[in-house]
């Protein structure tokens, strides 16, 4: 009989060591798919970050492209303009000076547009230092541009 009774202890034992067993395991399973649910949720986030990102930089770069276009049709007309100038006046000192003063307002204009192009550029190219490259080109086409107009300002 104590045989009996000791079997039967040991089978409410089992019973109760194996329901802990199961619920460790059912509390583990439930906080591995919660962590795996907030890491789902976190990278898609970030990659709707990133998608987003991309799409900035790339309505910022059309938003620069058109002004450099539009910087573009004024070089054009500006040198149409001088080219009018030199047929219609000659070589008389108004038209010289006239000359002059479209020669500086087409270095502004291409001063602008490096500045433009440098920005999309350096935009394009990413964080620095890998943007150091667009940003170097657009100070020395400037510094280029600021030594012409100078160069003309002083010519009499």
């Amino acid at each position: 009989m104590q045989e009996l009774k000791y079997l039967g202890e040991m089978d409410v034992f089992h019973e109760n060591s194996n329901q802990g067993v199961k619920d460790q395991l059912r509390d583990m399973n439930q906080a591995t798919f919660a962590a795996m649910e907030e890491r789902r949720k976190k990278t898609e986030e970030e990659a709707a970050l990133r998608a987003q990102a991309k799409i900035d930089a790339a309505k910022y770069t059309k938003e620069k492209l058109l002004e450099i276009e539009k910087m573009n049709v004024a070089i054009q007309t500006s040198n149409a303009l001088s080219s009018l100038i030199e047929i219609a006046a000659g070589k008389s000192e108004q038209a010289a000076e006239f000359q002059r003063a479209i020669a500086i307002f087409q270095i502004g204009v291409n001063s602008a547009r490096a500045i433009t192009a440098g920005i999309a550029e350096a935009a394009a190219a990413g964080p620095f230092p890998a943007n150091l490259l667009a940003i170097t080109t657009t100070v020395a086409t400037v510094l280029a541009n600021i030594a012409q107009a100078k160069a003309l300002l002083s010519e009499d």
